[in-house]
This record gives C-alpha cells, sequence and structure tokens, in this order.
C-alpha cells in the first residue's frame, strides 16, 4: 500500500491549507443557513405597508376614524401636498399607497352621494392593492351603519365600524404525527452541504492527481514493478476514504450544531438525509475525478474546482430555492446532480409516513442522483484511457516538488 500512503503524505503536506477551506466553508454553510431560514420560511407575518393620507377635507370623525384605522395595518408617512413630492414618495417607494380627500368629500358622502377618492399607489404593488381592499371595506361598511342607523353617533358609529373591521380569527396549529417537522435550518445546512462536498472533494482529488501525473514522476512509476492497475487502485481507494471522510466529517459537524433541533425528528427521516448526502458524496466524487484529468496546475485546480461547484449549486437549487427558478432555467437544472439531490431532500422532508408509496419519491431521486454517479464515472473511464494512451498524458504539470 506504498501508493496509498505517498497519497496520505501528499494530504498532509496541504493539511493546512485544507483546514482554512474546510473552517472557512463550515462557517460559511453555518451562517448561511441561519441567514436563510427567515427567506425560505413558508410562516405568516403581516407587514405594514407605508401610506399616506392626505385630507383636502374638513376634519370629521369618518376622516379620523379612518386614518386611525388604516394606521393599524400600516405605517403612515407624513407628506407634503405637492404634485412632486407625491411622485418621488411613490417612486422611491416612501408610500406604497397614498389617499387623496377631496374637498367636500364627508358632506357628499352623508348626502348619499357618491363621491371617489383619489388613490395613487406603486403599480402593480400587493402591499398598493391591500391597502386598497382596506379602503374599500371601511367606507363600504361605514356607509352601510350610516345608512342602517341614521340615529347613531359618529363617534359610536365610527368605534362600531372599526370593532367590526378588526374583528379576527384565531387559529391553532396542531401535530398529529409522531414525528415532528424537520427544521428548516437542518435542511437549508445539508443543501448548502453539496457546494461544501463538491468543493472539498474536487480539491483532494486533484491535488494527488497533480502529484502523481508529474512527467518525471510518471514514467518513474511506469518502469516501477507495481503494475498500473495496482497503482490506480490504490489511488482510487484513496479518493474513496478522502470522499468518505468529508462526507462523515460534514454530518458529525451537522449533528453537532443541530442535535437538539433535531432530537423530536424520526429517526428514519434523519437517516433518509444522511442516505441522500453520501449518494451525493458518489457523485462529488465522480465529478472531481473527470474533472481532475483536466486540471494542470494549482490555479487552474482552485479555478475548475469553484466553477463546477458553483454552476452546480446555482442550478441545482442549493443556494436558491427551485421555486424561483424560471421555467427555462428550471428545465436545464434537471440535467444537474444537484437537483436531484435537493429534490430528494424535499421528499424527505415531506414525509408523514413510511410506506412504499410514501417513499416512493425518495428512491426515484436517489436513483437518478446514483445514475448521474455512475454516468460521470464512465465518462471519466473513457478520458483516462484516452489521455493515458495519447502524448498529452506526458504533457507539463506544475506542482511543487514532492520530496
Amino acid at each position: 500500500m506504498r501508493v496509498f500512503k505517498a497519497c496520505f503524505t501528499i494530504m498532509r503536506r496541504h493539511a493546512v491549507s485544507f483546514l482554512v477551506y474546510f473552517s472557512i466553508f463550515i462557517t460559511l454553510s453555518v451562517v448561511m443557513s441561519s441567514l436563510s431560514v427567515q427567506n425560505y420560511s413558508t410562516d405568516f407575518e403581516a407587514e405594514r405597508p407605508g401610506f399616506a393620507v392626505l385630507n383636502r377635507d374638513k376634519d370629521s370623525a369618518y376622516t379620523d376614524g379612518f386614518l386611525q384605522f388604516l394606521s393599524g395595518y400600516g405605517k403612515q408617512t407624513e407628506l407634503k401636498d405637492e404634485k412632486k413630492v407625491l411622485q418621488d414618495a411613490v417612486f422611491y417607494h416612501e408610500a406604497e399607497y397614498i389617499v387623496i380627500i377631496p374637498e367636500g368629500f364627508t358632506e357628499q358622502w352623508k348626502d348619499g352621494e357618491s363621491p371617489k377618492l383619489e388613490t395613487v399607489m406603486v403599480p402593480d404593488s400587493a402591499a398598493g392593492y391591500y391597502l386598497d381592499s382596506l379602503t374599500s371595506q371601511y367606507w363600504n361598511l361605514a356607509h352601510t351603519y350610516h345608512q342602517a342607523l341614521p340615529s347613531m353617533g359618529e363617534e359610536e358609529l365610527i368605534d362600531a365600524v372599526i370593532g367590526d373591521l378588526d374583528i379576527s380569527a384565531e387559529v391553532e396549529k396542531e401535530q398529529f404525527l409522531e414525528s415532528q417537522p424537520v427544521p428548516l435550518i437542518f435542511e437549508i445546512y445539508h443543501r448548502m452541504m453539496a457546494y461544501i462536498l463538491l468543493i472539498l472533494v474536487m480539491l483532494c482529488v486533484s491535488t494527488v492527481f497533480l502529484a502523481f501525473k508529474r512527467p518525471d514522476l510518471q514514467m518513474r512509476d511506469l518502469c516501477s514493478p507495481m503494475r498500473p492497475i495496482q497503482m490506480g487502485g490504490q489511488i482510487a481507494l484513496f479518493n474513496a476514504v478522502i470522499a468518505f471522510g468529508s462526507w462523515l466529517l460534514l454530518n458529525v459537524v451537522g449533528l453537532c450544531f443541530y442535535g437538539p433541533q433535531i432530537k423530536a425528528v424520526d429517526s428514519r427521516i434523519i437517516g433518509l438525509f444522511i442516505l441522500s448526502g453520501f449518494v451525493f458524496m458518489l457523485v462529488a466524487l465522480s465529478i472531481s475525478l473527470l474533472a481532475s484529468r483536466f486540471v494542470k496546475n494549482e490555479n487552474a485546480q482552485n479555478i475548475v474546482s469553484n466553477f463546477i461547484s458553483l454552476i452546480l449549486c446555482f442550478l441545482g437549487g442549493a443556494f436558491v430555492p427551485l421555486e424561483l427558478l424560471g421555467p427555462g432555467l428550471l428545465n436545464v437544472s434537471k440535467f444537474t446532480p444537484t437537483y436531484w439531490y435537493i429534490k430528494a431532500l424535499e421528499s424527505v422532508s415531506g414525509l408523514t409516513a413510511f410506506d412504499s408509496e410514501a417513499l416512493r419519491p425518495v428512491w426515484s431521486n436517489l436513483l437518478i442522483l446514483l445514475g448521474f454517479a455512475v454516468a460521470i464515472f464512465c465518462v471519466y473511464l473513457v478520458v483516462n484511457q484516452y489521455k493515458n494512451r495519447s502524448e498529452e498524458s506526458f504533457g507539463s504539470i506544475q506542482t511543487e516538488i514532492e520530496a
């Protein structure tokens, strides 16, 4: 196992740089997981968009009540009644919605006429439509009260209107499953793990390939009594150990960071998460072997590793949710292994049972992912066979001298 030991000797000489890489990537992964929880979260939280009310009519209980009602759902912005100021406020989103109460509006409204409010909103703004809906609800309900109970005082009428509009229903969430849902931050960590696995395995594998592909060392190995298949087998074993070690270490780190949060989660779900990462590790190893055949120096090593990892993770949905990708980009992403890895994680997260029907999407995604690993490895074997027979096999390889 001399070649196997030599591979570890090479790795030890790069241990510091790999530890720095690993520390940076783990820190980025944990930080990005924490920051992304809010972006990925499906929990509802009411927002308070900005609005402005310009009252060109005299003050009354109706206009005061209207301002009080809107203030409960948005943030009021004081604006001057000037066209330029209003245009700038809408353009810079200082106010998503502006209501202008024209002169004589209240008296016309009380007399049964149908005066119209002037409204300005940011084009295609959900907040603007939301506030406009609230405006319609207030004045329509106030009109209903005024018509039905004309003897009711204005203050009492406004209190009744606001009281009715503020009625809300309480919602209680109950969990009927034995297992708690997978914490979102744990799922996001496994999404980010795709990037870390790709780049770490690629850097480790290419480092060893660079050392053994130096022309002088390669010709010396060909003269040795060890057969090329034995040498290749030991290098392949080392690469497999490195890939497995990276996958194992990342899972241990994830369990250490998020262990308390997944205690109530079914262990079978956690096991499927780990299994999904293992299958993706095989894909990362295949990609690393193929990419290493085209790397000829350390600068190219870093460029290729980062480029391939970033492209696959951006297209596959590791960094950006698949729901945010356009139809065209989504069709392209289906040709990347990271897409099926993310789909596998989503399938596991959505499990509510463990029968064959429920697990079918999980196994389907993992089989497709395994197919990517086999296909890329076959391409690597073909490329490797071609390069070993060509003159390019003894081309210039730039690396440090291994003493």
